[in-house]
């Protein structure tokens, strides 16, 4: 598949890149991508007006940088650029291709403490790279997954997605909540100033009684439709009311 793009502008490659990754991000970003020695990083995004840059590592390449220290040099120096080719730089990410039963699958293993120290190294170097540096860490398992990373990457730069607040999850439809005869929808419509829409998308929020008389008022006025004065009303009708406990459970 082919981006139309719009704001991507080039892809810099570094030479010593391998020849079947060029050739796929030729084909995916055709006209956009030249090649020449990075000094640092392995794949440069360059966009309108910022940069994303990428440190790409297959994975035994990767344990063996944890290993030998190597890699800490690499990420202080990206972390420590701010610039490049005169754009600043929005986004440094880590990617690893592969994964860690591609580079010691269990068989190699001479026992579970073996193991275990593997895997204790690299969760704590990924740890590391995540907190402390601060660079998100991605794995692509296979040439399918790496093409759709960088892929969905340009896609999700171009339409700003990597730039907007989350949606709040709570104002997406997440259970179902049926016709004004639902028991839980009576109940709450006969809250003043509740009617059965604003019951149920009391409901889609908190999906049951219990939760909504434990809600706090702050979080009862963030209800699509509820507000400040209604949250109160709801706060306090449940606490005026000897029916509903903190124990209840519908």
């Amino acid at each position: 598949m082919v981006i139309n793009m719009v704001f991507l502008k080039q892809l810099t490659i570094d030479n010593r890149e391998k020849s079947d990754v060029i050739e796929t991000l030729e084909k995916l970003f055709p006209g956009k991508v030249k090649i020449k020695q990075l000094e640092i990083g392995d794949f440069l995004f360059n966009f309108a007006k910022y940069a994303v840059l990428i440190e790409r590592k297959n994975i035994s390449d990767f344990v063996n940088s944890v290993r030998n220290n190597r890699l800490w040099d690499q990420l202080y120096r990206i972390v420590k650029t701010n610039e490049i080719e005169n754009l600043p730089i929005r986004r440094k990410i880590l990617l690893i291709d592969g994964t860690f039963d591609q580079y010691m699958p269990d068989s190699q293993f001479i026992s579970e403490r073996q193991k275990d120290v593997f895997y204790a190294s690299m969760m704590g170097a990924i740890q590391q790279i995540l907190f402390v540096y601060a660079i998100p860490v991605i794995f692509a398992d296979n040439k399918a997954a790496l093409r759709q990373f960088f892929r969905i990457l340009v896609q999700r730069e171009e339409k700003g997605k990597n730039e907007a607040l989350p949606e709040a999850i709570w104002t997406r439809e997440e259970v179902k909540v049926s016709g004004e005869r639902d028991y839980r929808v009576i109940m709450l419509s006969s809250i003043p100033t509740i009617g059965p829409n604003l019951a149920k998308n009391l409901l889609r929020r908190y999906r049951t009684i219990y939760n909504i008389v434990n809600a706090s008022a702050d979080s009862l006025s963030k209800v699509p439709g509820i507000g400040r004065k209604r949250a109160m009303i709801i706060y306090n009708f449940f606490r005026a009311s000897e029916k509903y406990t903190s124990t209840t459970t519908i």
